[in-house]
């Protein structure tokens, strides 16, 4: 892809990450108190399912939900955090959309690619799958996951409040 496509790609994916989040703080009020989240990867058997990847999602997630201190505070204790968030990969898919223009008699067609981090939410013994993909890159993937999170949490904070006091 030309490196023009990709930039502009990167662009609008920017303007739709940054909006989303905007909205999910404007549409819903922070909690009283943030919320604990733990991120990490998945953990079978003693064994951590990770590879450098997963690893680069984990500091992203965990940068944008610290840019988000009204709505989270990290824990390092998955065992102290009253939410749990597990990376449990990433990948690139082609979107199956074709942008195409033509410049004189020549027209270029390109197929965009769309990077997707796969999480799995974990509140006591709910379990919800969280995935953000986008056109912007694995930064603008997690992104999308911490405005999704802020959208659950929004939703569910009188659960949230009663999990809390059982702890």
């Amino acid at each position: 892809m030309p490196q023009r496509w990709t930039t502009f790609f990167a662009a609008v994916v920017l303007v739709a990450t940054t909006a989303a989040v905007g909205s999910a703080q404007r549409n819903g009020n922070p909690p009283i108190e943030p919320v604990s989240i733990f991120v990490g990867p998945r953990e079978r058997d003693g064994f951590k399912d990770i590879n450098r990847g997963i690893a680069d999602s984990i500091t992203d997630i965990r940068n944008s939900l610290s840019r988000n201190e009204d709505w989270f505070v990290l824990s390092f204790d998955e065992g102290n955090a009253l939410l749990k968030l597990e990376v449990l990969g990433r990948g690139v898919s082609l979107t199956g959309d074709m942008v195409a223009t033509t410049i004189g008699q020549t027209t270029i067609a390109a197929v965009p690619e769309k990077q997707s981090v796969v999480t799995l939410l974990k509140a006591g013994s709910y379990e919800l799958p969280v995935i953000g993909d986008g056109e912007g890159g694995w930064r603008a993937a997690s992104d999308l996951i911490v405005a999704d999170l802020m959208v659950w949490v929004d939703s569910n904070r009188s659960r949230l409040r009663r999990l809390q006091s059982t702890r």
